[in-house]
């Protein structure tokens, strides 16, 4: 009488044998001292590549680039592309400096924040936001500043009210 177990109990049984039968083979296949290496015929010593560009002949780069050679054998040329479009015109912007409170600065003992007028609008360092260069409108601030911190008004002509 047979089970419904005993397929699997003879495949279980089967690859019992296999494993140890597999184990004992790359065991016997092994020595204690593991592998030998033997050493081959010492090569040549490497030398240190001596590398030089030179201007590209016109034939091969008409807009100007360069000829690399390594060891004296031309190894490959690098030309340069041709003139891109010319962008739009840049705006005028006058810039200028606004501190935000008195004293001056003396390092290393106290420094004035300051910020940049950059036509017509103040940006500054604003560190509520983790710190970095920000727009600031006119309004309410205050200054942390090493021993010169204040509270200003940042008025709407780009003044500055204690």
């Amino acid at each position: 009488m047979t089970t419904q177990n005993e397929p699997k109990h003879i495949a279980v049984t089967i690859f019992l044998i296999l494993a140890v039968v597999a184990i004992a083979v790359l065991s016997a296949s092994c020595s204690r001292e593991g592998y030998q290496f033997v050493s081959g015929p010492k090569g040549a010593d490497a030398i240190a590549p001596a590398i030089t560009s030179q201007p590209a002949q016109s034939l091969d780069c008409p807009t100007g680039g360069v000829e690399v050679d390594v060891n004296g054998v031309k190894s490959g040329i690098v030309c340069s592309g041709g003139q891109g479009a010319i962008g739009q015109a840049g705006i005028d912007a006058t810039i200028g400096i606004l501190k935000f409170c008195p004293g001056t600065t003396i390092y290393p003992s106290e420094f004035n924040e300051i910020g940049l007028i950059v036509s017509g609008k103040v940006y500054a360092v604003y560190s509520v936001n983790n710190g970095f260069l920000a727009y600031l409108p006119p309004g309410k601030y205050t200054s942390d500043a090493l021993n010169s911190g204040c509270s200003f008004t940042l008025n709407a002509d780009n003044t500055v009210t204690n």
